[in-house]
């Protein structure tokens, strides 16, 4: 797997999602910066799902 490939598809979803929260918006811009909880994770995960497919 090409984990540069794997970052650029998501870094993508990323910013096209229409995020409802500050972190969510926080990590679409700069996520190595942006403090994310393992709950907010999946919650982001579950989301991503349902909207992209």
């Amino acid at each position: 797997m090409d984990l540069n490939m794997v970052d650029e598809v998501v870094t993508a979803l990323l910013g096209d999602y229409p995020f409802q929260t500050p972190w969510g918006r926080d990590w679409a811009g700069k996520p190595s910066a942006a403090f994310v909880s393992a709950v907010a994770l999946q919650r982001l995960a579950d989301e991503l799902h349902g909207w992209a497919g």
